[in-house]
Formats: structure tokens, sequence, C-alpha cells
């Protein structure tokens, strides 16, 4: 058995992309390409494969939350059944690792919280976890916090990247030594300055704009505004006011006549059907002229005003975040 140590890290889209087509590859095979998040979202596999025996694992995928009261509607319940899937499938693949013992580090973003678990009366119950957080210098608000950071997709400002980091580095210093099949494989090196240790005292006592940044990290949307909370209400207001435009301006296109609106439904009607049936080769190149020229056509403007907005909040969500500003 070969000692060959591993680190392993966890994707960063859980959900996967879609997949890439790759033809030409093969004459009777079409090949299609996916991220890792489909299968092994962990990474791990790959190495256990190539008889890997030393590990240190850093999982920061977002993990499976409890709910209390999960929606029964057809959408929601499939994607709680892929989230069950996939965190039950992770689950097993660390705990054959964990067995090995002493030859593999663990940690993720939960380490160090405290375990809840619900009663079957419906209290909430939570155990002291064997590590804490504030043994490796992390005040339980902002680890709590960290574990809740939205990492997919997403601009990503100084202060969140370097609290990530030094969560991590600090968490890694705890465990790692501990684990004595790992220590043994080298010695402590000098200590080095890294850029994250601006943030890093933020941690035990983080300051009130410290707090404000990772609590908006967990947030898909507007995180910029709700930096400012009289900011938010503008925003919402002026994208409500946008959307009624358009809908107002939609129903001004199609209300006067009833021929306009009988023909869109019969175009969105017809591009569904030559959708469905756009492998077929008689109607490829008619879906192809549709799907890949048309319609990418039409929605560039929008898109375009879209995507700069997008980088517009990114690039404020980016100043807002400047570790300068702590």
């Amino acid at each position: 058995m070969r000692a060959n140590s591993a680190v392993a890290s966890s994707a960063c889209f859980p959900g996967g992309f879609p997949p890439m087509l790759v033809p030409g590859l093969f004459d009777d095979l079409v090949v299609e390409l996916v991220d890792g998040g489909v299968h092994d979202n962990q990474g791990v596999e790959g190495l256990v494969d190539r008889g890997c025996t030393h590990w240190i694992i850093s999982d920061g995928s977002g993990q499976m939350p409890d709910l209390a009261r999960p929606s029964t509607r057809l959408p929601a319940v499939l994607g709680r059944v892929v989230s069950i899937y996939g965190d039950a499938e992770r689950e097993q693949r660390l705990l054959q690792l964990l067995r090995a013992g002493n030859t593999v580090a663990f940690m993720h973003l939960q380490t160090g919280l405290p375990a809840r678990q619900r009663t079957p009366d419906g209290k909430v119950e939570e155990h002291e976890a064997s590590l804490t957080s504030t043994g490796f210098g992390v005040l339980e608000e902002v680890q709590r916090a960290l574990a809740q950071v939205r990492t997919d997709l997403d601009s990503f400002c100084e202060v969140e990247a370097w609290a990530l980091m030094a969560d991590a580095y600090q968490l890694t210093g705890e465990i790692v030594p501990k684990q004595v099949g790992l220590a043994a494989l080298g010695t402590k090196g000098p200590e080095q300055e890294w850029p994250f240790e601006v943030v890093a005292e933020q941690l035990a006592e983080p300051s009130e704009r410290f707090l404000k940044v990772v609590h908006a990290s967990r947030q898909r949307f507007l995180k910029p505004s709700r930096m400012l909370p009289a900011v938010l209400p503008v925003v919402l207001l002026l994208l409500l006011a946008a959307v009624g435009a358009a809908a107002y301006g939609l129903w001004l296109l199609l209300t006067p006549h009833g021929t306009a609106l009988f023909i869109a439904i019969l175009a969105a009607l017809g591009a569904m059907a030559i959708y469905a049936n756009s492998e077929k080769p008689f109607v490829k190149p008619v879906a192809i002229a549709i799907f890949d020229v048309v319609l990418p056509a039409l929605l560039a403007i929008p898109l375009v005003l879209i995507s700069w907005l997008q980088l517009a909040a990114g690039r404020w969500w980016l100043s807002l975040g400047s570790a300068k500003r702590l």
C-alpha cells in the first residue's frame, strides 16, 4: 500500500453545471462533460482509487439544512429528494475514510458549532461539540455566519474570502497536529505572513461592520443593499417598478388585438414542439436557427442590461467588503 497523502476539497457548485457537449471524439458516441457535483462532490473517490492513505479533507460545500416545515409542492419535494440523496452519499464516503483513524483530518464549516437535535415533542436541544469554535479562536456567531456564506456564482469580497481562509487556517492548525499519522509526515515550518491575517483578529472579536458583511454573505441577491438599510427599500421599489412597467407594456402590446395574443401563443407552442423534436434530422436545422441564433439575438439586449447591473452590484459589493473598511 502506498503512503500517499492527499488534500481533497469540495466543489463550489453542488448542483452541477448543465452538460457541455464535446462532439467529434467518437463516431458512435456523444460525450457530455459535467462538473463533479453530480457524483462525489467531495472529490475523494478518485483519490481512493489511486490508493491514497493519508488525507486532509476540507469540506466547503453547503450542508443540507433541517426544515421544520418542508414544502409539499412537487418542485420543492424533488429538490429535497436530491439534497437528501447528496447528503447521504457524502456522509457515507466520509465515514468510510474516517475509519482510517489518525491518518485523516476532516474539517468543515460547522466544525465547533453545537449540534442541534429536535426531540419528538418538538423541542430543540443543543449538544456541545467536542471541539468548540472558540478552541481555534473563532466566535460561535462568526463561525455560524461563515458556515452560511454563499460561494457559488457570486462576487466574493476580501472580507468574505479572507475570513474563510483565516478560519480554515486556524481550524487546520488545531486539528492536523492532533492526528498522529499526519503529523508524522513532516515537521512544522517557520511562521509565514498571509494576506488573510488582516481579518484574522475579527474572528474572535468581530467589529459591527465585519458582522454585517458575513451575515449579508448568506444572501443570494441584493447583498450590497443589505449593508445599507436605507438603500434596500429603494432598490426593491425600483425592481418592483421595473417588473410592473414590463408587465404593463406587454399588456398594452397584446390586449388591443386578440390576433397578436393568439399568434404569440401559437408561436410559443410551435417553439416548444420544435424544441421537443430538435434531434430529428428534418427539425434540427430549424431548431438550431431558432434556439442558437434568433432567440439569443432577441435576448441579447435584456441579458446585457441584466449582466451590466449584476457586474455593477458585484463591484459595489467588492468595495463594501474591502478589508480596508474594517
